[in-house]
């Protein structure tokens, strides 16, 4: 899927593990430091670095999933990780879910987020996936974030996770006939 402003997005391969860790990390290191525990951001940002997105990817295919990557001149910028959920309360047979979705912060704003969900719940769509969900911090500093789920049509639960992340959900279309 091309966008208007020259990035494209496609299924990750192998050769993007190094891209996806790096910017996994970066956007971390943007997005969550300073607005999350110290102790918390370090674990999470050398985990970011150090993931075998190689084998991980595999092994979120297997799953029934994906990664999609945001590429802009050959460039990985962004990616979108999902497959069925993993939530005790969902039935993995009917709800997908977003795992992660990052995009390095120097493309945020410009619609790359917006294009990689969207392919994303189409695939999802496609597989047979009635609901998507995905879980973010309902903390003040992540209004932004809330406010994008809301207007692509997400709906906030009210189900919360033990570190305070709340539970968004999407009806997704029938594309399976």
């Amino acid at each position: 899927m091309a966008a208007s402003w020259g990035v494209e997005t496609r299924a990750a391969e192998p050769k993007d593990a190094a891209e996806l860790a790096d910017v996994h990390a970066a956007t971390w290191v943007a997005t969550y430091v300073g607005n999350v525990p110290k102790d918390v951001a370090s674990v999470r940002v050398a985990r970011a670095r150090d993931r075998d997105w190689a084998t991980h990817m595999d092994l979120r295919v297997q799953l029934g999933g994906g990664v999609l990557v945001l590429v802009d001149n050959g460039s990985v910028v962004g990616f979108c990780e999902f497959g069925p959920t993993e939530d005790d309360d969902d039935d993995p047979s009917q709800v997908g879910h977003i795992m992660r979705i990052f995009i390095r912060p120097t493309y945020q704003g410009l619609g790359g987020v917006k294009l990689l969900m969207v392919e994303a719940c189409e695939q999802m769509a496609r597989r047979g996936f009635a609901t998507a969900t995905l879980w973010t911090p309902e903390d003040q500093w992540n209004h932004r974030a809330l406010g994008f789920y809301r207007a692509l049509g997400w709906v906030q639960e009210e189900v919360r996770a033990p570190g305070g992340d709340i539970r968004q959900r999407l009806a997704l279309p029938d594309r399976t006939g």
